[in-house]
């Protein structure tokens, strides 16, 4: 997150505000003694995703950027314990270490983070990753969800995170 002075000593805020949005995907804060409904707006379109005015209320602020955050990762990714998928990269991190995943690992495990706790029939899992009119054939999930557990368990014959449900489907705890 970046909190940004509209008065800066060689560049004008916004002008940086902009150069930051198209560079990169980072929120920013506009912090500045400049008040205006005008001002406010112009800093908001430059890109900033929030504008507090100088004096201003810590406690605010920081209710503010846990705002933002919330609102922003929330979306893009899934965390658990030591586990944190981002939908937007499409990448896995366990214990900080990037996962290796192929696409059909990914949205299985993205489903199933999606709807922790909650035990899922194989043909409603099979039917969101591969389709319905796919040619692969149903015990494919089943292959895929071994794999998946190689990759993030602890110890994949004993699984915590993955779950069988017998009858059903499998669960993500």
């Amino acid at each position: 997150l970046v909190l940004l002075d509209w008065m800066l000593p060689d560049i004008n805020g916004v002008d940086v505000c902009r150069m930051l949005t198209e560079q990169y995907r980072i929120p920013i804060i506009m912090l500045t003694a400049r008040g205006s409904v005008e001002d406010k707006l112009y800093g908001l379109e430059s890109g900033a995703d929030d504008y507090i005015e100088k004096p201003y209320d810590i406690d605010i602020m920081l209710a503010k950027i846990r705002n933002i955050f919330k609102h922003r990762y929330s979306q893009d990714e899934i965390t658990d314990g030591n586990l944190c998928l981002n939908k937007i990269r499409r990448t896995v991190y366990k214990d900080g270490l990037q996962i290796e995943l192929t696409a059909k690992e990914f949205e299985l495990l993205q489903l199933l983070m999606e709807q922790k706790g909650k035990a899922l029939r194989k043909e409603y899992l099979f039917g969101k990753v591969w389709g319905m009119d796919s040619f692969s054939e149903p015990q494919t999930l089943t292959v895929h969800i071994r794999l998946l557990r190689q990759k993030i368990e602890e110890d994949p014959k004993r699984p915590k995170r993955i779950v069988t449900v017998w009858g059903i489907g499998y669960q993500f705890l």
